[in-house]
């Protein structure tokens, strides 16, 4: 004989406390486990998402990546006249132009700019205190004002404006640069003002960057960032390929050039190799958060177990009645895994609470991300709780005689 739904269904309102009580366990659990997974989930997204597929990076030959790198000018220029056939242009020749970015510009822009990027100890209009006083160590950028926002697909203008020509002494801020820095993002807002290497610079517009680690920079123009700082040379230089076919073809040409000593990789292969130098801390974050992840199961699971193996007496009860071994085990484990559900969107949406909020490390910064998938992860760890954390007890009681279960205490 099987056992009816309706009986787990009052049961879980027969015993108000205890059901109450293991559900919050549970939610409590799958909360840790999802700042975890976000934790995790939003790390490897933000190294493993950088760069466009049709973008080149290029750096001198000895350099081993954009911090110690430096290009000479005339090897910029003559990298330019080299691809000069195969660079992307915006708007494509003999296209209108794109009014949603961009409506001075005079015709196509070829899509090959040089960067600078600089480290600076930067003061904030109105921000006082930290380690370094007023100061906080920032990322700066310096950037070529008319080809930066075409050169980066997932750049989006949220406040203020663009660089002009006219422009001097401007800066762009990623949305995550406030966290960057260790400030408030009110801190950051256009019209205000930051400074490094004893110079003002007025914030005149907010960026989006999809997460990626851009959003954690400054951005200023990179000729008067170079006139700051005394500096003759560029960082590196990075080229939008026309098609993939052309991009190719133009890493081959650098790559074998007796012209410039110069390398080229794509920009998704850079960033996603230097992901890889990251990925011991994302292993460890891992491991970190599977072990409080089991540890928070096995809590669980207990809560689950203690719970049935409180009812051996009423397992018995019902083999009395006449209801079969098999039909009193899925009825427990049923009803154990309908608190474990219940627990778990609780859990679910406690962890949305932490969905969106930047956490620094030493890379930059990156957002905790409560996606689809970590939803799911933590709802099936849920639903796995209330399986296991019955199913044990539950077969266990069911193996006693009635004599002995009936005694049970």
């Amino acid at each position: 004989m099987g056992m009816p739904f309706r009986y787990n269904y009052r049961n879980l309102f027969r015993r108000k406390l205890r059901t109450a009580l293991t559900v919050l366990g549970i939610a409590l659990v799958i909360f840790i486990a999802v700042i975890m997974l976000a934790y995790s989930r939003g790390l490897l997204y933000s190294l493993r998402n950088n760069g466009d597929p049709e973008n080149i990076l290029v750096l001198p030959r000895q350099a081993s990546d954009r911090v110690d790198s430096s290009m000479k000018k005339g090897e910029f220029e003559i990298l330019g006249t080299m691809m000069a056939d195969r660079i992307a242009y915006f708007p494509p020749t003999g296209e209108e132009g794109d009014a949603t970015r961009r409506v001075d510009e005079p015709g196509p822009v070829d899509l090959i700019a040089p960067f600078v990027l600089h480290t600076a100890l930067i003061t904030i209009e109105g921000v006082e205190g930290g380690r370094y006083g007023e100061r906080k160590l920032g990322l700066i950028m310096g950037v070529d004002p008319e080809r930066v926002c075409y050169l980066n697909s997932r750049f989006k203008l949220l406040r203020g404006r663009m660089f002009t020509g006219e422009d001097e002494r401007v800066a762009l801020v990623g949305t995550l640069a406030y966290a960057r820095l260790g400030v408030q993002p009110e801190d950051l807002q256009v019209g205000k003002v930051i400074e490094f290497n004893e110079m003002s610079w007025t914030i005149v517009g907010m960026f989006d960057a999809s997460g990626t680690a851009a959003e954690g920079e400054i951005w200023v123009p990179v000729e008067e960032l170079m006139a700051v700082l005394g500096r003759p040379d560029y960082s590196y230089a990075v080229i939008k390929a026309e098609n993939m076919a052309a991009l190719d073809e133009m890493l081959q040409e650098i790559n074998r050039s007796d012209q410039v000593v110069l390398r080229a990789e794509s920009e998704v292969e850079y960033y996603s190799g230097h992901a890889e130098l990251f990925q011991t801390f994302a292993v460890v974050a891992g491991v970190m958060a599977l072990i409080i992840t089991l540890g928070g199961v096995l809590v669980g699971m207990n809560t689950m177990y203690t719970a049935v193996a409180g009812r051996v007496r009423e397992i018995g009860m019902l083999q009395v009645l006449g209801f079969s071994k098999s039909s009193i085990v899925v009825s427990f484990v049923l009803e154990s895994m309908l608190i474990a559900l219940m627990g778990g969107i609780i859990g679910c949406g406690l962890g949305q609470l932490v969905n969106g909020i930047p956490m620094k490390v030493t890379m930059g910064v990156f957002l905790f991300r409560v996606d689809a998938l970590v939803l799911g992860l933590a709802l099936g760890l849920a639903l796995a709780i209330g399986l296991v954390g019955a199913l044990i007890p539950a077969v266990q009681a069911v193996r006693l005689r009635m004599v002995d279960a009936m005694r049970y205490m």
